[in-house]
């Protein structure tokens, strides 16, 4: 028994007293600033951000960007104006006012004169063709003459002279208005004339124009002048006596509805008033296309009669 005994110094245990048993706060203090450095001072001083950044400083930022876009972007762009004011001449000063302002005439557009229309024809509403005046009156010179009068502003009339004749075909049943081009137009672009004209057409509607037939074919004639090529303008031409179109003593007809006999060109006295159809005449012309005819039973009465009254 006793050799099975354990051999060796005798245990003893230390137990601290006092201030033995409190921890080094030297130690605490160092863990503490290490932590401090690593964990707050570091990436600061390092310029490592490890959150997100706060609301506000987003949207801050985002402002700030989206300012020195703009200012970039219209920096740019008054450069770019700056730039091309010197190369470009501006055209604002040749174009008018939309808000009432009149079209601009083209410095080469011709002087266009419309004669009064010329009735060919017309067809019954059983079939029956009736030539000329005895279709009866049809009051389609008011639409007519205006818009060929405007053909002066149509791209194909610049420079342009001669005639230019459309027939114009009427059919009040499906209220449309056919357009055939005069064999005697002698203008450089008809075709291009004819467009323009069917353009201004687009429209106007027949049933304003009062008619006794379905369907009628009137020609009407318009002259072009070139201002280039005369040198003046319709009122400073106006003071040279025109010459007669017919010979004195030729007999025709009031093309006008109601066509005004005066005892004067201009502004003389209404002295009669001759329908559709009316022969009368013609004597002498005068200035400013007024034609001196006789009318009435034998042609016994006189007076003074508008060329577009009858067709001239």
């Amino acid at each position: 028994m006793e050799s099975n005994k354990r051999q060796g110094p005798p245990y003893s245990v230390d137990i601290p007293k006092g201030k033995a048993d409190e921890p080094s706060w030297l130690r605490v203090a160092a863990i503490a600033i290490v932590g401090f450095v690593v964990g707050v001072a570091w990436p600061k001083v390092a310029g490592v951000r490890i959150g997100p950044n706060a609301p506000s400083e987003a949207v801050a930022a985002h402002a700030k960007e989206q300012a020195k876009e703009q200012k970039e972007q219209q920096a740019a762009a008054e450069a770019s104006a700056s730039a091309s004011s010197g190369n470009v001449p501006s055209v604002s000063a040749n174009v008018p006012s939309s808000a009432g302002a009149p079209a601009v005439q083209p410095a080469n557009a011709p002087d266009i004169l419309v004669k009064g229309g010329i009735l060919l024809g017309c067809r019954t509403s059983g079939g029956e063709l009736i030539k000329g005046m005895a279709c009866g009156p049809i009051a389609f010179d008011a639409i007519v003459q205006p818009r060929m009068k405007k053909l002066s502003q149509c791209a194909a009339a610049q420079g342009a002279e001669g005639k230019f004749g459309v027939i114009f075909n009427l059919d009040f049943n499906s209220n449309k208005t056919g357009f055939t081009l005069g064999k005697n137009s002698t203008v450089k672009d008809p075709d291009g004339l004819l467009t323009c004209l069917k353009q201004s057409f687009e429209s106007v509607s027949l049933s304003a124009v009062s008619h006794e037939h379905p369907t009628y074919s009137l020609l009407y004639n318009a002259n072009f002048v070139s201002k280039v090529s005369t040198g003046s303008s319709p009122s400073a031409r106006s003071n040279t006596p025109a010459a007669p179109a017919e010979p004195a003593g030729t007999a025709t007809q009031i093309m006008w509805e109601v066509a005004i006999v005066r005892d004067k060109p201009r502004t003389g006295q209404v002295v009669a008033r001759l329908p559709r159809g009316t022969n009368v005449r013609l004597g002498a012309s005068q200035d400013g296309g007024w034609y001196q005819v006789k009318y009435g039973e034998s042609f016994a009465n006189e007076g003074w009669l508008y060329r577009a009254a009858i067709g001239k």
